[in-house]
């Protein structure tokens, strides 16, 4: 199955947009003075962690805990359609975003099997939502966004694995080329999931 069954509907992470430093009471977010998490009114478990650089350096957000592995990443970052989501669009961008971050940080391996194993799928890389997501990725710095480490872009820290080399060519074609999917047509846009 290529993407899990993940609620893209419910807040996985909270991230501020522009130079703005979220408060955890602001979010409904309490300290708990046993652990290193914040706790929210339903007793969900939060932690404290750098996000995606949208331009104004790597910001402190939310992530819901337990941390979500890289099937349920993925999903979120593709599956996810902003303007048609129940719980806003700045709460599915910052999922979006914030699932990047972690992929961008500890999957990258995971995010390189990902793309190869897919790069020929029409599923993938000829859908438009899927494409405009995977952009989010920062593959190539003539996207304009930002993205990064705080030091390194994403594209620098891809260019860092040799299987990245291997498909780049083939990836920011069918994600930055002509929209033709590579010469296989276009499939129309999914419905939004729950």
């Amino acid at each position: 199955m290529l993407f899990t069954g993940i609620n893209i509907n419910k807040v996985y992470f909270y991230m501020p947009f522009g130079p703005v430093i979220l408060k955890e009471s602001e979010l409904g977010l309490k300290r708990s003075f046993f652990s290193p998490y914040y706790i929210d009114s339903e007793g969900g478990k939060w932690s404290k962690r750098l996000l995606f650089d949208t331009g104004w350096g790597r910001p402190y957000g939310f992530e819901r805990i337990p941390e979500l592995d890289f099937p349920n990443l993925i999903t979120l970052v593709l599956l996810t359609d902003p303007l048609h989501s129940q719980i806003g669009v700045r709460a599915s961008e910052a999922n979006q975003y914030g699932a990047v971050s972690v992929i961008m940080e500890k999957y990258i391996p995971e995010l390189l099997n990902f793309l190869t194993k897919n790069i020929r799928n029409k599923e993938v890389f000829c859908n438009p939502l899927y494409i405009d997501n995977l952009k989010k990725f920062c593959f190539s710095s003539s996207s304009n966004i930002g993205g990064g480490d705080g030091i390194h872009s994403y594209e620098d820290i891809l260019n860092g694995y040799e299987s990245w080399h291997k498909i780049s060519s083939d990836v920011l074609k069918a994600i930055y080329g002509d929209g033709t999917c590579m010469g296989r047509g276009t499939v129309p846009r999914p419905t939004p999931q729950g």
